[in-house]
């Protein structure tokens, strides 16, 4: 009888099972199956010891090309297949060779970490708004889920999955979005629960072994929810929060914040137990190995932390010098892996001393801010550049390796003591400056970065503003700004620059210390006075070969990418990197200076930049030729973009065209916008930022003339109670929300474009199919005044079909 019983019971237990399904967490076999690698976000291979490993120097270094920037960390398989996901819009499974296995094109950028399940799938998260489930041998879709709560409220929601996807042990994807919101995912893509917050989710979400969850967000707080998501707590910080919670062995949850600290959460009630102090916003998210905390921040530091019961202790710090962004990896060997700003990676020892390190640069795009993963023989990073590469470990250590890109060196590689101005790149990279630096572009900002040392250690120090002396030589008409940090001097030519001449810049002023900051970095106060210093820094222009330029003709800025300030890239790279500006000249000015309508564009499969539907990106320019180079200038602009507001009284871009697969490295391109204001979606609103200097680089290429539809005309033209009104003749059938319609506004006095937020004084009017009918811009008051003056010209996709001068 007891035989029956149990025959019957496993019976239905596999009724059951075939039924329901069974849950599954993550692939136990795979050595870094998730951003964090673990359920409890520790970023700790604890069985993976390079000390252990036969026949490293078999291993090879590979190298695999995407056609954009890479943000996300790559997740390893059992088979050592590395899964990652492109700002191309592709997600890449490449097979241990570095040769691929198979790729998928999603309908928007990737910018977060998959995760591998142990019942053959991969999870994608993408910014087109779905969570893709994909069988991980083939890459064909299974399910798809997209977002549910997307209400807007004062900057538009967006359904972006930029957070990492994880899964819980109960086999529960979790998914968090820029809708404000986690979600709970079943097995077979059904909604279980939505946990919504007051800001956009970024964390990778970990599991206790009550099968709690926690994340936080960039409404300044982080959150602990049960199994079904229910929330059980909010504990607030003074900063937005983009990391990723790590639970240690004592249960205790530990998270960092912009506002600079890294924080020890009880798990039970969301209570502050203790902080720590960095010297920048913290972006990336803690690592947890051997009873130690690994905390890096965007003070270019790595801190080494012991939690010491009521407070933390601090063991040792390294500085880098640039930004980490990169959130460690631990070996079971307790070394520890991490990239930074720099294009460089480290490899340091457990006692903080590095091993060794390799600097990957091969263009002025070289962050490597996603996090590493480590795989069996070899581990694993994605750099802004595109690529993902394949490092064997202790690569730069093999007997006889010659590799010019290592350095072992056990030290930091920076002055002992004193101060220093670094010369720094478009791309952000700070390079020493022991003489004349080549190469610069004549429009390209120059910018310096003041380095304090003392006893071996950095000082959070900066340029005091007042009394601040800058002289150029041979004079060439300038401005000159500072970083919110204090730690940039920006020299910003305000008009010709000539090429192949030396320069020299002579800067003279007093340092002081940091004193109350906000979100870790911005000077609200400075500190006791440091000290003055004194130095010249050399540079020489030259203009590169490259293709000349037709005034006149569309072009587009892609890949534009701030570094300064800091904080910046940290919040917004990924968004900066989406926004293509599609430059559409309309007409000659002066000698070699075009007014332009500008656009943000989408590229499609062939490569071509076509104007997005809509007008949530739009404005007037100017676009100056000169000597082979495109300056394009556009004043008080301001626009939504990914959940964000920005708003910046100058945006300016300077570089040469480039073509083809034979990209010029971006070093010569330069980026420059003085900040109006600032939103992040509802979690801060049109805060004014007084002018705050964002430089960087970008890509300047060429593009297809716009072609208007065919079918639709404008029938008039005019001025009507304060509004410009263009209303069509419609034969087509063309819809509103398939297009981009607008109206570009000069002053018919002077020909300078009107400064207008487009993005709100424009609306569209159509009938009940969608079919459009009028577009109208509503003239701000200023503007309202000097009617008879505003001259207006109505484009379609970018081509201009209609002006009230015609």
């Amino acid at each position: 009888m007891k035989k029956f019983v149990l025959m019957a019971f496993f019976a239905w237990a596999i009724s059951m099972v075939s039924t329901i399904g069974f849950a599954a967490g993550y692939d136990e076999e795979a050595p870094w199956p998730s951003m964090r690698r673990d359920y409890r976000n520790t970023g700790w291979a604890e069985n993976v010891k390079p000390s252990e490993l036969a026949d490293r120097d078999q291993v090879p270094i590979w190298t695999f090309h995407t056609d954009g920037p890479i943000f996300s960390t790559p997740v390893v398989g059992a088979d050592g297949t590395v899964y990652i996901g492109s700002a191309d819009f592709v997600f890449y499974a490449i097979g241990p060779d570095g040769k691929l296995k198979w790729s998928y094109r999603t309908e928007r950028l990737i910018d977060s970490a998959a995760a591998i399940s142990d019942d053959g799938r991969v999870y994608i998260p993408g910014g087109d708004g779905f969570v893709y489930a994909m069988d991980i041998e083939t890459g064909e879709p299974i399910w798809k889920f997209s977002p549910t709560n997307l209400e807007s409220g004062v900057v538009p929601k967006v359904n972006w999955f930029e957070g990492n996807v994880t899964i819980g042990p109960d086999g529960t994807v979790l998914a968090p979005n820029d809708d404000f919101c986690l979600y709970g995912v079943s097995r077979d893509g059904q909604k279980m629960y939505e946990s919504c917050t007051g800001g956009i989710v970024w964390s990778a979400i970990p599991t206790d072994d009550a099968g709690r969850h926690f994340f936080c967000s960039l409404d300044r707080a982080c959150y602990g929810v049960d199994a079904g998501g229910d929330r059980l707590w909010k504990t607030s910080t003074w900063g937005v929060v983009s990391a990723s919670p790590a639970i240690g062995d004592n249960g205790r949850v530990y998270v960092a914040s912009f506002d600079g600290k890294l924080y020890a959460l009880d798990p039970a009630t969301g209570k502050k137990i203790w902080s720590f102090k960095t010297g920048d916003h913290v972006y990336a998210s803690a690592a947890l190995a051997n009873g130690m905390i690994y905390i890096p921040s965007c003070d270019g530091s790595m801190y080494a932390l012991q939690d010491a019961g009521d407070e933390p202790r601090l063991i040792w710090t390294y500085d880098t010098l640039d930004p980490i962004r990169s959130s460690p990896a631990v070996d079971g060997d307790g070394n520890i892996y991490f990239g930074n700003g720099n294009g460089e990676v480290f490899v340091l020892g457990p006692d903080g001393k590095r091993r060794w390190s390799i600097n990957l640069t091969e263009s002025d795009e070289n962050d490597v801010n996603a996090s590493i993963a480590l795989g069996e023989r070899a581990f694993y990073l994605a750099m802004q550049d595109g690529r993902v590469v394949q490092i064997p470990y202790d690569y730069c250590l093999e007997a006889g390796r010659t590799d010019p890109r290592c350095v072992v060196d056990h030290g930091e590689g920076l002055p002992d003591s004193g101060v220093s101005l670094f010369w720094v790149t478009p791309g952000g990279s700070s390079t020493s400056m022991e003489e004349t630096v080549e190469g610069v572009m004549p429009g390209a900002v120059a910018t310096l970065r003041l380095l304090a040392r003392e006893g071996g250690d950095t000082r959070a120090a900066g340029v005091e503003r007042g009394g601040l002396e800058v002289e150029v030589e041979p004079y060439f008409p300038h401005h000159v700004t500072v970083s919110l940090d204090h730690r940039f001097i920006n020299i910003v030519p305000d008009g010709h620059v000539e090429p192949d001449r030396e320069y020299a810049v002579r800067v003279k002023g007093r340092y002081r210390e940091q004193g109350f900051t906000l979100l870790g970095h911005i000077w609200i106060t400075s500190g006791k006075l440091l000290g003055e210093f004194e130095d010249e820094v050399k540079f020489k222009t030259s203009m590169p070969s490259a293709p000349e330029p037709e005034p006149g003709e569309p072009i587009v800025y892609t890949h534009m990418s701030f570094y300064q300030p800091t904080i910046f890239p940290s919040v917004a790279q990924i968004g900066m990197d989406d926004m293509n500006f599609l430059v559409v000249p309309t007409e000659e000015v002066a000698p070699d200076t075009w007014n332009a309508w500008v656009m943000v564009a989408i590229p499609d499969e062939q490569g071509k930049y076509n104007p997005e539907a809509g007008n949530r990106v739009n404005f007037g320019a100017r676009v100056k030729y000169d000597n082979g180079m495109i300056i394009m200038e556009g004043k008080d602009v301001e626009f939504d973009h990914a959940g964000d507001r920005l708003g910046f009284s100058l945006f300016r871009g300077a570089g040469v065209i480039e073509e083809g697969d034979d990209d010029l490295k971006i070093s010569i391109n330069s980026l420059y916008a003085e900040g109006k204001s600032l939103s992040m979606a509802e979690s801060f609103y049109e805060v004014p930022v007084f002018g705050t200097p964002c430089v960087g680089t970008l890509h300047v290429k060429k593009a297809e003339a716009p072609k208007a539809p065919e079918g639709i005309s404008v029938k008039s033209l005019s001025i009507k109670g304060g509004k410009v009104v263009a209303e069509y003749e419609n034969t087509s059938g063309l819809k509103t929300g398939e297009h981009n319609l607008g109206i570009m506004l000069i002053d018919a006095g002077t020909r300078e474009p009107l400064t207008i937020d487009y993005g709100r004084a424009t609306a569209q009017i159509s009938d009940s199919e969608g079919n459009a009918l009028r577009t109208e811009v509503e003239l701000p008051w200023k503007y309202s005044l000097m009617k008879e003056r505003v001259e207006a010209l109505v484009f379609i996709d970018g081509a201009r079909i209609a002006s009230t001068n015609e």
